[in-house]
Formats: C-alpha cells, structure tokens, sequence
C-alpha cells in the first residue's frame, strides 16, 4: 500500500468518516473513541512525516552525502578557479550548492563561513 493511500484512510478514519464511502461512522464505532482518534492522529502526522521526508530524498542531488574523491577536489578547485557560479559547479558533481560551498571551505579557496549557531565554550 502506498502511504499516500494510507493517509487518506487514516484521515477518513480519524474524521470518523468510511474510508470508502466517506459517510459518517456508525455513533459506536471504535474510531470515534477519544483515544483511538488521537493515535489516528499522531498516525497521521507520522505518515504525513515520512511523506514528506521522502520526498527530500527524492530531490537530494545524486551525490548527496558521498565522500569526496581526490580527482573531483581538483576538478572543483579548477572550476572555482575558472569563476563557474556555484550553481552550475553543483549540476556539474551531482550536490548541492551548500556542499560546494563546504567543499571549497575544505580546500581552501573561500574562507570559512560563520557557523550558524553558537558553539558551546
């Protein structure tokens, strides 16, 4: 079952509504329960959750997350080097612009960039 499908179910349930039909539930029905229609609840938001965490997933780069090899260090140095935008050097290796951004920070070729929290002393 897809979770898309099984949100909607959730969502009919926990509105104390059939899933099929969309009528109201029968006045007894263990749905309408103040306990169970908060577990439909937290169900919900935990499908709605996995929904959208992967979804992030999906629009991540290809290379989002994997180590950096020598040979793309020095091909990235080159293109910071020949001033190709940020964005065209993350089309180019599959990342994202921040992970650029890091990389050249790594490497030398920007300084560092303020951390945006503070550090604990």
């Amino acid at each position: 079952m897809e979770l898309i499908t099984a949100m909607k179910i959730i969502r009919a349930l926990q509105q104390g509504k059939s899933p099929q039909t969309e009528e109201p539930l029968p006045f007894d029905s263990i749905c309408l329960q103040e306990d169970v229609r908060e577990a439909l609840t937290m169900s919900l938001e935990r499908l709605s959750w996995s929904v959208n965490e992967k979804l992030r997933e999906e629009s991540l780069p290809p290379n989002s997350g994997k180590p950096w090899t020598a040979s793309e260090d020095t091909q990235l140095a080159g293109e910071f080097d020949q001033s190709l935008s940020a964005k065209e050097i993350a089309i180019m290796h599959g990342r994202t612009k921040w992970a650029i951004q890091k990389r050249l920070e790594h490497l030398g070729k920007l300084p560092p960039s303020e951390p945006s929290l503070p550090r604990a002393a």
